[in-house]
């Protein structure tokens, strides 16, 4: 099954720029940059998401960039892991 979200969450880069995710589709983000502050291809992602403490608190996700698809917007991946811990 795959759960497609709509969100405004904050995803930075390893050297710093910050993004700012548009779509969420199971393991696949969608991560809209500033055009001269886009990632390259196979570059990390972090983001935090907030869970509630009964569900084990905050949680940093790490995602690859696989993809730029236009409009100053890249696909990325997060691992197995990175998504059954959200």
């Amino acid at each position: 099954m795959t759960t497609t979200t709509d969100t405004t969450t904050a995803a930075e880069t390893t050297n710093g720029a910050v993004g700012h995710v548009t779509r969420v589709i199971g393991p696949v983000v969608e991560v809209e940059f500033a055009g001269e502050q886009m990632p390259g291809i196979y570059n990390a992602l972090e983001t935090e998401v907030e869970l509630p403490e009964e569900a084990g608190g905050n949680r940093l996700l790490a995602f690859e960039v696989e993809q730029h698809i236009g409009g100053n917007v890249v696909k990325a991946m997060g691992g197995a892991s990175a998504m059954a811990a959200s």
